[in-house]
């Protein structure tokens, strides 16, 4: 029984020291705004974070029901 193809909240797109953290869905970017820093920045859609704060980023991400895309 093949499961229906679950739908990418987040797509991760690293960037040497830096990744691109994009949210595809509304309830992603709600995410986003409740657990990132006020100060963040910002490339154009996607959020800039440094890339060793990105694997516990993720696992926060994973944890709360988002399905992520690296």
């Amino acid at each position: 029984m093949n499961r229906p193809a679950r739908k990418t909240d987040i797509w991760i797109l690293p960037q040497g020291t830096l990744t691109l953290v994009r949210p595809l869905t509304q309830r992603a970017s709600e995410w986003i705004s409740q657990h990132a820093q006020d100060d963040s920045q910002w490339f154009g859609p996607a959020l800039v974070v440094e890339h060793h704060y990105v694997p516990k980023l993720v696992n926060g991400m994973i944890e709360n029901g988002l399905h992520v895309t690296q």
